[in-house]
């Protein structure tokens, strides 16, 4: 399966370890990361929420306008449902139970 060509391939890259010590165990040692090798350390810049708009006299009677009427697909998908359901529920009843 490997090919032996790849065993005597140099070395791309080492691992430096001359700071690193054989006394203590390896979950002791550290190594320090490079924010250029892992850029998912870096703190996110937090979003400051935009200014809320004070609401004058004009504006209060724009927000108590009626909102819109529910659209008529979602009612005819929630009745096509249960109409399923109970279709699925009467053949099973005269297919398994009688």
């Amino acid at each position: 399966m490997v090919d032996d060509d790849s065993l005597d391939a140099p070395i791309k890259a080492k691992l430096d370890d001359s700071e690193l010590s054989d006394d203590l165990p390896k979950a002791l040692q550290k190594v320090d990361l490079d924010l250029d090798d892992a850029p998912f350390l870096e703190d996110e810049p937090e979003e400051t929420p935009p200014p809320a708009e004070e609401a004058g006299s004009g504006d209060a009677a724009v927000e108590q306008a009626p909102a819109k009427p529910k659209s008529k697909k979602k009612l005819f998908l929630i009745i096509g449902l249960v109409v399923l359901l109970l279709g699925g529920g009467a053949a099973a009843y005269f297919l398994f139970l009688k």
